[in-house]
Protein backbone atom coordinates (compact mmCIF):
# COMPACT_ATOMS: atom_id res chain seq x y z
CA UNK A 1 0.00 0.00 0.00
CA UNK A 2 2.81 2.42 0.87
CA UNK A 3 4.45 1.76 -2.48
CA UNK A 4 1.16 2.39 -4.34
CA UNK A 5 0.58 5.66 -2.48
CA UNK A 6 4.14 6.76 -3.20
CA UNK A 7 3.75 5.91 -6.90
CA UNK A 8 0.45 7.80 -7.26
CA UNK A 9 1.83 10.79 -5.38
CA UNK A 10 4.90 11.04 -7.62
CA UNK A 11 2.88 10.37 -10.78
CA UNK A 12 0.24 13.00 -10.18
CA UNK A 13 2.50 15.77 -8.98
CA UNK A 14 4.53 18.14 -11.10
CA UNK A 15 8.09 17.24 -12.04
CA UNK A 16 10.45 17.61 -9.09
CA UNK A 17 14.18 17.34 -8.47
CA UNK A 18 15.27 13.75 -7.83
CA UNK A 19 17.24 14.82 -4.75
CA UNK A 20 15.76 17.85 -3.02
CA UNK A 21 12.21 17.73 -4.41
CA UNK A 22 12.22 21.28 -5.78
CA UNK A 23 9.86 21.88 -8.72
CA UNK A 24 11.74 21.89 -12.02
CA UNK A 25 10.86 22.72 -15.59
CA UNK A 26 9.68 19.77 -17.70
CA UNK A 27 12.37 20.52 -20.27
CA UNK A 28 15.11 20.46 -17.63
CA UNK A 29 17.20 17.56 -16.39
CA UNK A 30 15.92 15.48 -13.48
CA UNK A 31 17.83 17.68 -11.02
CA UNK A 32 17.27 21.30 -10.10
CA UNK A 33 20.06 23.70 -11.02
CA UNK A 34 21.62 23.69 -7.55
CA UNK A 35 21.58 19.91 -7.24
CA UNK A 36 22.88 19.55 -10.77
CA UNK A 37 25.93 21.65 -9.88
CA UNK A 38 26.53 19.60 -6.75
CA UNK A 39 26.07 16.34 -8.65
CA UNK A 40 28.49 17.31 -11.42
CA UNK A 41 31.03 18.20 -8.74
CA UNK A 42 30.37 14.87 -7.02
CA UNK A 43 31.11 12.92 -10.20
CA UNK A 44 34.49 14.62 -10.52
CA UNK A 45 35.70 13.39 -7.12
CA UNK A 46 38.59 10.93 -7.31
CA UNK A 47 39.92 8.10 -5.14
CA UNK A 48 42.43 9.16 -2.50
CA UNK A 49 44.54 6.08 -3.30
CA UNK A 50 44.54 5.55 -7.06
CA UNK A 51 43.28 8.93 -8.30
CA UNK A 52 40.51 7.40 -10.44
CA UNK A 53 36.89 8.54 -10.54
CA UNK A 54 34.47 6.23 -8.73
CA UNK A 55 33.32 4.18 -11.79
CA UNK A 56 36.95 3.28 -12.58
CA UNK A 57 38.40 2.86 -9.07
CA UNK A 58 39.45 -0.76 -8.54
CA UNK A 59 40.90 -0.37 -5.05
CA UNK A 60 40.19 -3.32 -2.72
CA UNK A 61 38.15 -5.17 -5.35
CA UNK A 62 39.74 -8.55 -4.67
CA UNK A 63 40.68 -8.00 -1.02
CA UNK A 64 37.59 -6.58 0.70
CA UNK A 65 34.86 -6.93 -1.91
CA UNK A 66 35.81 -10.28 -3.40
CA UNK A 67 34.53 -9.54 -6.89
CA UNK A 68 36.26 -9.68 -10.26
CA UNK A 69 35.24 -6.11 -11.06
CA UNK A 70 33.85 -3.16 -9.16
CA UNK A 71 31.96 -0.06 -10.28
CA UNK A 72 30.36 2.66 -8.17
CA UNK A 73 28.56 5.78 -9.32
CA UNK A 74 30.17 8.14 -6.81
CA UNK A 75 32.06 8.33 -3.50
CA UNK A 76 30.09 8.76 -0.30
CA UNK A 77 31.91 11.74 1.22
CA UNK A 78 29.99 14.97 0.85
CA UNK A 79 26.73 16.08 2.41
CA UNK A 80 25.16 16.07 -1.04
CA UNK A 81 26.14 12.44 -1.73
CA UNK A 82 24.60 11.47 1.61
CA UNK A 83 21.40 13.32 0.78
CA UNK A 84 21.12 11.36 -2.46
CA UNK A 85 21.57 8.06 -0.64
CA UNK A 86 19.14 9.15 2.08
CA UNK A 87 16.53 9.99 -0.56
CA UNK A 88 16.93 6.49 -1.97
CA UNK A 89 17.12 4.50 1.29
CA UNK A 90 14.58 6.33 3.42
CA UNK A 91 12.09 7.72 0.90
CA UNK A 92 12.36 5.44 -2.14
CA UNK A 93 10.91 8.06 -4.45
CA UNK A 94 10.29 6.95 -7.99
CA UNK A 95 12.05 10.00 -9.42
CA UNK A 96 15.17 9.19 -7.38
CA UNK A 97 15.16 5.55 -8.48
CA UNK A 98 14.62 6.53 -12.13
CA UNK A 99 17.42 9.10 -12.04
CA UNK A 100 19.93 6.75 -10.42
CA UNK A 101 18.95 3.92 -12.77
CA UNK A 102 19.77 6.06 -15.80
CA UNK A 103 23.05 7.14 -14.24
CA UNK A 104 24.01 3.55 -13.36
CA UNK A 105 23.16 2.37 -16.87
CA UNK A 106 25.36 5.09 -18.36
CA UNK A 107 28.23 4.20 -16.02
CA UNK A 108 27.87 0.50 -16.88
CA UNK A 109 28.15 1.36 -20.56
CA UNK A 110 31.28 3.44 -19.92
CA UNK A 111 32.94 0.92 -17.64
CA UNK A 112 32.16 -2.29 -19.54
CA UNK A 113 34.97 -1.95 -22.10
CA UNK A 114 34.82 -5.02 -24.31
CA UNK A 115 32.50 -6.82 -21.90
CA UNK A 116 29.20 -7.99 -23.35
CA UNK A 117 26.54 -7.00 -20.81
CA UNK A 118 23.99 -9.30 -22.43
CA UNK A 119 26.02 -12.22 -21.03
CA UNK A 120 25.18 -11.15 -17.46
CA UNK A 121 22.26 -11.51 -15.10
CA UNK A 122 21.63 -9.00 -12.32
CA UNK A 123 20.88 -9.67 -8.68
CA UNK A 124 20.86 -7.53 -5.57
CA UNK A 125 21.69 -7.63 -1.88
CA UNK A 126 18.32 -7.54 -0.10
CA UNK A 127 17.32 -5.26 2.73
CA UNK A 128 16.44 -6.66 6.13
CA UNK A 129 12.77 -7.68 6.42
CA UNK A 130 12.36 -5.42 9.44
CA UNK A 131 13.52 -2.43 7.38
CA UNK A 132 11.23 -3.37 4.50
CA UNK A 133 8.27 -3.47 6.87
CA UNK A 134 9.26 -0.11 8.33
CA UNK A 135 9.90 1.77 5.08
CA UNK A 136 7.60 -0.22 2.80
CA UNK A 137 10.18 -1.01 0.13
CA UNK A 138 13.62 -2.46 -0.61
CA UNK A 139 15.60 0.31 -2.31
CA UNK A 140 18.14 -2.03 -3.90
CA UNK A 141 15.39 -4.24 -5.30
CA UNK A 142 13.79 -1.15 -6.86
CA UNK A 143 17.10 -0.21 -8.47
CA UNK A 144 17.85 -3.75 -9.64
CA UNK A 145 14.40 -4.13 -11.21
CA UNK A 146 14.70 -0.83 -13.07
CA UNK A 147 18.31 -1.49 -14.12
CA UNK A 148 17.42 -4.94 -15.40
CA UNK A 149 14.85 -3.40 -17.74
CA UNK A 150 17.17 -0.56 -18.73
CA UNK A 151 20.06 -2.91 -19.60
CA UNK A 152 17.77 -5.64 -21.02
CA UNK A 153 19.31 -8.36 -18.85
CA UNK A 154 17.49 -10.86 -16.58
CA UNK A 155 16.88 -10.11 -12.92
CA UNK A 156 17.36 -13.06 -10.55
CA UNK A 157 16.49 -12.83 -6.88
CA UNK A 158 19.38 -14.87 -5.53
CA UNK A 159 19.73 -14.02 -1.82
CA UNK A 160 17.74 -13.74 1.33
CA UNK A 161 18.63 -11.94 4.55
CA UNK A 162 18.76 -14.33 7.48
CA UNK A 163 17.73 -11.70 10.01
CA UNK A 164 21.09 -11.24 11.73
CA UNK A 165 22.06 -7.96 13.38
CA UNK A 166 22.46 -4.81 11.30
CA UNK A 167 25.91 -3.74 10.06
CA UNK A 168 25.62 -0.09 11.09
CA UNK A 169 28.07 1.10 13.79
CA UNK A 170 29.93 -2.24 13.83
CA UNK A 171 33.70 -2.48 13.45
CA UNK A 172 35.15 -3.72 10.18
CA UNK A 173 35.95 -7.09 11.76
CA UNK A 174 32.48 -7.44 13.25
CA UNK A 175 30.90 -6.42 9.96
CA UNK A 176 32.77 -9.19 8.15
CA UNK A 177 31.76 -11.84 10.69
CA UNK A 178 28.16 -10.66 10.74
CA UNK A 179 27.88 -10.46 6.93
CA UNK A 180 29.03 -14.06 6.53
CA UNK A 181 26.04 -15.17 8.62
CA UNK A 182 23.49 -12.65 7.34
CA UNK A 183 22.95 -13.81 3.75
CA UNK A 184 22.34 -17.10 2.04
CA UNK A 185 21.51 -18.23 -1.48
CA UNK A 186 17.90 -19.07 -2.16
CA UNK A 187 17.30 -22.73 -3.01
CA UNK A 188 17.50 -23.77 -6.65
CA UNK A 189 19.02 -20.47 -7.88
CA UNK A 190 20.90 -21.26 -11.13
CA UNK A 191 24.33 -19.80 -10.31
CA UNK A 192 26.83 -22.05 -12.06
CA UNK A 193 28.33 -20.76 -15.29
CA UNK A 194 26.52 -17.40 -15.19
CA UNK A 195 28.10 -13.95 -15.04
CA UNK A 196 26.59 -11.75 -12.35
CA UNK A 197 26.11 -8.05 -11.72
CA UNK A 198 25.77 -7.91 -7.92
CA UNK A 199 24.06 -4.67 -6.92
CA UNK A 200 24.02 -2.88 -3.57
CA UNK A 201 23.17 0.70 -2.74
CA UNK A 202 26.32 1.51 -0.73
CA UNK A 203 29.65 -0.25 -0.23
CA UNK A 204 31.12 0.74 3.14
CA UNK A 205 33.72 -1.80 4.28
CA UNK A 206 32.84 -4.26 1.52
CA UNK A 207 31.90 -7.01 3.99
CA UNK A 208 28.35 -7.54 2.72
CA UNK A 209 29.39 -7.46 -0.92
CA UNK A 210 32.25 -9.85 -0.17
CA UNK A 211 29.95 -12.33 1.59
CA UNK A 212 27.47 -12.42 -1.31
CA UNK A 213 30.16 -12.47 -4.01
CA UNK A 214 31.76 -15.38 -2.16
CA UNK A 215 28.49 -17.32 -2.15
CA UNK A 216 28.16 -16.84 -5.89
CA UNK A 217 31.75 -17.90 -6.54
CA UNK A 218 31.45 -20.97 -4.29
CA UNK A 219 28.47 -22.09 -6.33
CA UNK A 220 30.18 -21.85 -9.70
CA UNK A 221 29.56 -18.26 -10.85
CA UNK A 222 31.68 -16.90 -13.67
CA UNK A 223 32.43 -13.17 -13.47
CA UNK A 224 31.03 -11.32 -10.47
CA UNK A 225 30.81 -7.57 -11.08
CA UNK A 226 30.16 -5.58 -7.91
CA UNK A 227 27.97 -2.58 -8.64
CA UNK A 228 26.81 0.16 -6.27
CA UNK A 229 25.46 3.68 -6.18
CA UNK A 230 28.05 4.88 -3.68
CA UNK A 231 31.32 3.75 -2.14
CA UNK A 232 32.74 4.99 1.16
Amino acid sequence: MKRLIRFLRDFLRVKKCAVCGAVIDESHRDLCRNCEKDYDKLLRETCFSCGAEAPFCRCDTDVSIGSDRQTSLFFLRSGFSRRMVYSLKRQGRRRTVDFLTEELAEVADRAKGETNLSAFVITYIPRRKKSIRHYGFDQTELLATALSKRLSIPLVRAFRHTGRAVQKKKSKRDRKENAEKSYELLPSVPVEGKNWILLDDVITTGSTMHACARLLKQNGAGIVWAFSVAKS
